[in-house]
């Protein structure tokens, strides 16, 4: 269950606290007309972004360019905790990076290993995000979650913005 408390006096903690629960969420890149994608995201609250892991010959992939920026969807698997992230997306080549999320696991998805050509390793710079915190599951209440105006988490749930430095 989401601490309501801390969303309300720390949302951008409980963010990344949350981001850590979820194993995956919906991607989808601004202006591509593509519609959002499942894909797993890895956390680095320290640098304020999300990575993901491609490889070049996806929609995702092939929709990237310069300018491009991205929103990020997830919901707890208790349906306490929603957010939707936003920010610049690009291609980064990080070898410490890639190195450290293929021992979480992504080796199993990406038969030619970590020194595919078509690897992509795609972070996602939050900008600014949305949370909804509601203390019961069930997305049936959450569009009732109102907009805090004090510190303290409404009976029906919490609703905060948050910007990134």
């Amino acid at each position: 269950m989401t601490d309501l408390d801390r969303a309300s006096s720390d949302p951008k903690d409980t963010l990344w606290h949350e981001l850590t629960q979820v194993e995956a969420g919906m991607l989808g890149i601004t202006g591509s007309g593509q519609h959002m994608q499942p894909m797993a995201h890895h956390v680095d609250a320290k640098a304020g972004c999300l990575w993901f892991l491609t490889t070049s010959d996806t929609d995702l992939a092939k929709a990237l360019h310069p300018d491009s920026v991205a929103h990020f969807v997830i919901i707890s698997g208790a349906q306490d905790f929603y957010a939707c992230m936003s920010g610049p997306i690009a291609q980064r080549q990080d070898k410490a990076v890639l190195d450290a999320l293929w021992q979480t696991s992504a080796a199993d998805h990406f038969v030619d290993g970590k020194d595919d050509p078509a690897l992509m390793l795609i972070a996602l710079d939050l900008e600014s995000a949305a949370i909804w915190a509601q203390p019961q599951g069930g997305s049936h209440h959450a569009w009732h979650v109102p907009a805090a105006t004090d510190d303290s988490p409404d009976k029906r749930g919490v609703r905060k913005h948050i910007t990134f430095d």
